[in-house]
């Protein structure tokens, strides 16, 4: 079985799950994929903010770098995170059709105005890192 937690590191890692300790919610968030298309959905998962306040982040942190169990990465701005998910379900097609955490999409961090390529699938990592000013976020990414 594929592993759906998502470790968020700080003062004191936690694992964010799709079930468990975790209070989940869900959201309609729309961005536009890398293949071009348009995708809202209601999104379901674990408040970020709670993750990070639980993971104790460091008050310097100015960016999230979320990794994928595949290396791909992305560098947010925290101040684009404050409304994200960790989605584990995502109502993007009829329910008989939709893929689940066990099926190659989630968890995946989604939130207004961060566009689809910065949205990665199969999310395992978030890493909290305060960037020098005039240092490019891109730096840190590996993108396909």
């Amino acid at each position: 079985m594929t592993d759906t937690s998502v470790l968020v590191d700080g003062d004191g890692a936690v694992r964010v799950t799709p079930d468990g300790d975790w209070e989940t919610t869900t959201r309609v968030v729309g961005f536009r994929c890398t293949s071009g298309d348009w995708v809202e959905a209601a999104w379901t998962g674990v408040d970020l903010a709670a993750a990070l306040d639980a993971a104790g982040v460091p008050a310097e942190t100015t960016h999230l770098v979320v990794e994928s169990d595949d290396e791909y990465r992305v560098c947010l701005p925290v101040a684009d995170c404050l409304d994200a998910l960790v989605a584990f379900d995502g109502e993007t097609e009829p329910e008989s059709d939709r893929p689940t955490a066990n099926e190659g999409t989630f968890p995946r961090v989604v939130a207004p105005g961060i566009d689809g390529p910065h949205t990665p699938k199969n999310a395992a990592r978030i890493e909290p890192v305060a960037l020098d000013a005039g240092e490019d976020r891109a730096d840190r990414e590996t993108l396909p």
